[in-house]
């Protein structure tokens, strides 16, 4: 979870990544299955806050996030993510020095 980690707070919802905690399978038309992680990147770039400054806004404004997309959206700045997969074969699940499956680990990624 984004929120509790070691990354920061994140400046509202444009410019934050996202991500699918567990690993899925995924099956082709003609039958060959896949593991697979979904990765959510923000085109609009990765913007925190301070933990003073975000105390601040949650006081003051706590739709703050909201409001941001809102007006962004409005003023139309339409905000933008990349969808990307990170896909594994069952024999690289196998091999894997690390549980592909465990929600507390980050898989290296490995563009192709």
């Amino acid at each position: 979870m984004i929120l509790y980690g070691d990354r920061g707070i994140p400046d509202g919802f444009r410019f934050m990544n996202g991500y699918g905690s567990h690993t899925y399978k995924l099956v082709n038309s003609i039958g060959v299955a896949v593991y697979c992680k979904f990765h959510i990147k923000s085109k609009q770039g990765i913007r925190n806050l301070y933990a003073e400054e975000a105390l601040r806004i949650s006081c003051e404004d706590p739709d703050y996030a909201i409001r941001d997309l809102y007006k962004s959206i409005s003023r139309g700045d339409f905000p933008q993510w990349n969808l990307m997969i990170q896909v594994m074969t069952f024999e690289e699940a196998e091999e894997c020095e690390m549980n592909p499956f465990d929600l507390t680990k980050v898989l290296v990624f490995k563009p192709s």
